[in-house]
């Protein structure tokens, strides 16, 4: 097998990356912002005068406290059209407070906050709970606060100009500096800071973004999805009821027309700023510069003297453009994202080895029954514990626990989301599992879920690169896991570019849960997955499936390397212990067509550009295999489902008492196989099926 270098197809592929990384999304609103700060700059003069630049801060800290919650509000597949409404509530009744009730600064500035956050939570609990459409539901609660704050103003608008509430602190919050800096901006800055930890770094709000991409998905993935979208209004509200507060310092006056056509500038500096409408996708830093870019613009218009009837058209042309943008970008950028980016390379592998399966016996087997769990499909590994009990991964992201003796009961023990594929059990009595797009997770005996490891640690602390395709994991004796990542950088479910891209990108890691450290053993591995340790103990089998071949690694120092059977006629995946020797399965079928395709980088780089990817040439996945091979890699026995019908595409299996259970990731359940000893009578490849 070689590998020729990489061609320039690799500079096409590497600028192609460059495009899908997440800080371009920040580039294109950042050039707006630079665009329109020089042609306001351009025609207004003093724009950038001390007193012109703390107004801009000032108004810039209320705006986009409310840009961050309608942002968050958005990101959570939401939308809030109160906001205006909610904003004048919060500056008149805050008002109201001090100067007619004349409450306490700090009880009048907590109960305006809270009154807005009932505001959000009303909404949160129409929109969340009871499911009404987002867009009408705070449409009608817009109409109905409005109709609160003119109430409000009917009835004290007098005392409220009135008054002369007197207070260094209330002076302080509206028109004091920190540090030269406006308080506004300040609290703003707080704000914008734990906004990001709570969205890139804690468990909320990555519920918010997996709400906001996919309710479905989320709700199977266990996430509340009710509770999250009401959190998202509740946040919305309080922001506002913040920002209008710091208003109400600023110029100490309301009138009717406070906050009105304010959820428009708000939302389209939100869109402006690179956040989707759609949901799943936002930032912070694009609620800022989106802020940003409405503030300077709104503060051109003003000192251009633009009549309000004008403002307001550009305001709509601005909405306008920030919902094409989002449309097209984001358009754009999920076809950058679905690209195939993929730059093969020769691989030139040797004939398959047919004959050593010629002249293996078929063993004496049969099929003994299934096993099936509701609705669960889509078993990937399989793992016993001490118990005898049999536990499987699903793809519906649940672990289903087969119960001993005879299996006909099934639970299930645990729902961890993603895709549990490979499975063992630590000497703690943890059930260990591969996670895809997740990492490595553990499943106590009381069934607590608990993440492991997720990512490979840099050397910057707090950076790393997050586990992709985690295949399958032995735990070792003294405490360390050892895991197979299928390819560092194509997901599980886009194998088949690993496969013809042909350049290795899987490793063999290994995690010490003492340090917490995450090393790369061997790396540049084509497409590793099974891994199971040898029965003495010293050293693990890997099935390398792109290179279709068996490797033993040693533990006992050096980790020296040695291939134990190569050219199999397919590619391995599952890899387990045999009562005397080891089973293993295959993903598919080898072919002549995809074997010398493999030799011809320029062919598959032109069927990857011009055909459909269900058109590519992909290995014959359509026939069920399993083999046996002893020690020293010969093939001792072959089980074969020609048909596929009842298996193909087998990952996960095991051996218990005399029976095989299989696990095919096209079944609805597993199958349990007798495979007693072979009898010594050949049989010919193909001669019966796994099972009916």
């Amino acid at each position: 097998m070689k590998h020729a270098n990489v061609s320039l197809a690799g500079l096409r592929r590497m600028m192609q990356e460059m495009r899908a990384q997440s800080w371009t999304d920040n580039a294109a609103p950042l050039v707006i912002l630079v665009l329109v700060t020089a042609a306001i700059s351009s025609t207004t003069s003093g724009f950038f005068d001390s007193s012109n630049l703390g107004d801009t801060f000032r108004q810039l800290g209320e705006t986009a406290l409310m840009v961050i919650g309608m942002m968050i509000v958005i990101a959570g597949g939401g939308i809030d059209l109160s906001i205006g409404s909610t904003f004048a509530l919060s500056n008149v009744v805050v008002l109201l407070l001090l100067n007619v009730f004349e409450w306490p600064l700090w009880l009048s500035v907590a109960a305006t906050i809270s009154v807005c956050g009932a505001v959000g939570l009303v909404n949160g609990l129409l929109v969340g709970f009871l499911r009404l459409p987002a867009f009408l539901t705070t449409l009608a609660t817009l109409i109905v606060v409005r109709a609160v704050v003119n109430r409000i103003l009917l009835d004290y608008a007098q005392p409220i100009s009135g008054g002369t509430y007197d207070s260094d602190a209330w002076t302080f919050l509206g028109d004091g500096n920190l540090a030269g800096i406006p308080v506004s901006a300040v609290i703003l800055a707080a704000v914008a800071v734990l906004a990001h930890i709570m969205l890139t770094r804690l468990r909320p709000g990555w519920n918010i973004m997996a709400v906001g991409g996919s309710r479905r998905a989320a709700h199977n993935a266990g996430i509340p999805v009710r509770a999250t979208v009401c959190s998202t209004y509740v946040i919305s509200g309080i922001l506002c009821g913040i920002a209008g507060t710091l208003y109400a310092a600023r110029l100490n006056g309301t009138g009717s027309d406070t906050g009105v056509g304010l959820e428009v500038s708000v939302l389209t500096a939100a869109v402006l700023g690179g956040n989707a409408l759609g949901g799943g996708r936002g930032s912070v830093a694009k609620a800022l510069i989106g802020a940003a870019i409405m503030v300077v613009l709104t503060n051109g218009m003003v000192h251009l003297g633009m009549p309000g009837g004008a403002a307001s058209a550009v305001f709509g042309l601005v909405l306008l453009l920030a919902v094409i943008m989002d449309v097209r970008w984001v358009r754009r950028r999920e076809n950058v994202e679905s690209d195939t980016i993929v730059a093969p390379v020769a691989v030139n592998l040797e004939g398959a080895d047919r004959r050593a399966l010629e002249k293996a016996p078929a063993g004496d087997f049969k099929d003994v029954g299934r096993m099936e769990a509701g609705g669960a499909d889509g078993p990937a590994g399989i793992a016993f514990d001490t118990a005898g009990n049999l536990y499987a991964g699903m793809r519906q992201g649940q672990i289903v626990r087969f119960m001993a003796p005879g299996f006909e009961k099934s639970e299930v023990f645990a729902h961890i989301g993603g895709y549990p594929r490979g499975l063992t059990f630590d000497a703690e009595g943890r059930l260990l599992a591969c996670v895809s797009g997740m990492g490595i997770y553990s499943v106590a005996a009381d069934r607590t879920v608990e993440k492991v490891v997720d990512r490979v640690k840099g050397r910057i602390p707090g950076s790393g690169v997050a586990l992709r395709s985690p295949a399958d994991l032995v735990a070792l004796p003294d405490g360390r896991i050892l895991f197979t990542e299928f390819s560092r950088r194509f997901g599980q479910e886009d194998w088949v570019s690993d496969l013809l891209e042909g350049q290795g990108h899987g490793a063999l890691m290994t995690f010490d849960p003492k340090t917490e450290a995450t090393t790369v053993i061997l790396g540049g591995l084509r497409g590793p997955t099974g891994l199971c340790l040898s029965h003495d103990g010293r050293s693990v089998l890997l099935a390398e499936s792109w290179a279709s071949r068996i490797i033993r690694i040693r533990l006992d120092g050096g980790q020296a390397q040695e291939t134990v059977v190569e050219d199999l006629p397919g590619y391995p995946v599952g890899l387990r212990p045999a009562e005397d020797g080891y089973w293993v399965s295959f993903l598919g079928m080898r072919s002549t067509v995809l074997d010398i395709a493999m030799s011809m980088p320029s062919f598959r780089e032109g069927m990857i550009e011009e055909m459909a990817s269900g058109e590519w040439l992909y290995p014959n996945v359509n026939v069920g295999c399993i083999l046996r091979i002893d020690e020293s890699g010969h093939v001792q026995q072959t089980l074969w489902d020609e048909s596929g019908s009842a298996q193909s595409m087998i990952c996960g299996l095991a051996e218990r008492q005399g029976e095989l259970y299989v696990a095919s990731t096209t079944s609805k359940g597993l199958s349990r196989i007798a495979v007693q000893p072979a009898a010594g009578k050949a049989r010919r490849r193909g001669a019966r099926a796994v099972t009916a």
